[in-house]
């Protein structure tokens, strides 16, 4: 394939609102694996939360949760300061306040990219307040902005929509 390039959007994923309430998403380490080097090997990186408050819910917004995946691909939660040249991952939504029923975008986007040659992770939310929902792959690959150049020579989003959103 090739080395995923550039800041920006890593990947987004669609969202539907489902009930009154306040949830928290955010990328994290799947099994042991988050962002990876040329070597397969973790990258050192942060991964900071998006909160979502739907309806009229009168629950408190949660404060921004972050975490620090190690370089054995170990997630745990972080409350120091991340220093501006660190590697970052942010839940960035389109609608921090939906209604329910709504759907609406969460933007993944990475800082300090240093390449990427693989990626293993997790999207954690709320079950109870939102839910994925079902988006047509193309155009949510539209909005990626980290891409890789193939074999063909043409660039193509380093992380595809399709796991989160098939459609």
């Amino acid at each position: 394939a090739g080395v995923g390039k550039g800041d920006g959007v890593l990947f987004r994923a669609m969202f539907e609102a489902v009930a009154d309430g306040d949830a928290t998403i955010q990328v994290d380490a799947y099994d042991k694996a988050f962002l990876s080097n040329s070597e397969s090997k973790n990258i050192v990186a942060y991964s900071e939360s998006a909160d979502v408050k739907v309806g009229d819910s009168s629950v408190k917004p949660a404060a921004q949760i972050i975490k620090q995946i190690d370089a054995d691909g170990i997630s745990s939660d972080y409350t120091g300061d991340v220093a501006a040249s660190d590697v970052v991952v942010e839940a960035v939504p389109t609608n921090a306040k939906p209604a329910v029923g709504e759907e609406f975008y969460v933007d993944f986007k990475i800082t300090n990219n240093p390449g990427l040659y693989g990626y293993t992770f997790a999207v954690k939310y709320d079950e109870n307040v939102v839910e994925p929902a079902t988006g047509v792959v193309t155009e949510l690959n539209k909005a990626i902005e980290v891409k890789y150049e193939n074999d063909e020579g043409e660039n193509k989003p380093a992380v595809s929509s399709k796991k989160m959103n098939d459609a």
